[in-house]
């Protein structure tokens, strides 16, 4: 039984009770931390889809951890952890700042799926695709 993510607004259209993020870094006061970085608001539609775009937080790394989170608030305590997607064998030697693109939202259904894609200046990206569903995030490529 899935759980109701959105109500309807005039019969017609659908919208989220709830908003989903990732874990990003965030400097404050010139030390960096880990906050929950909104990308799909609560009141978002179904079927809207939003795209925020990242930097790889360290050189050569050879996988990117994304963490979702459901919640509005920057602070990950007062969010709830919906899932880990991961984006494996990312080419070496790729610097720092790298792109990190993901892109999120809730289809028709209410349930939220998306892409996470690191994209170097060379072209050579690698994308994996997800649903989260009850109980953890299914892969669907990638």
């Amino acid at each position: 039984k899935r759980q109701k993510t959105g109500i309807k607004v005039g019969g017609i259209v659908e919208i989220t009770t709830h908003a989903v993020g990732v874990e990003a870094l965030k400097s404050v006061g010139g030390e960096m931390v880990l906050i929950n970085s909104v990308i799909i608001p609560e009141g978002t539609k179904y079927e809207e889809y939003s795209t925020k775009v990242f930097g790889l937080s360290e050189d050569n790394m050879d996988a990117v951890p994304i963490n979702i989170y459901r919640g509005e608030d920057e602070d990950l305590a007062k969010c709830r952890k919906m899932g880990e997607v991961r984006i494996e064998d990312l080419p070496s030697g790729l610097p720092a700042g790298t792109e990190v693109e993901v892109r999120i939202g809730f289809d028709s259904s209410g349930i939220v799926s998306g892409t996470a894609k690191v994209m170097p200046e060379d072209g050579d990206e690698r994308e994996v695709t997800f649903r989260v569903e009850r109980g953890g995030i299914e892969i669907v490529g990638g």
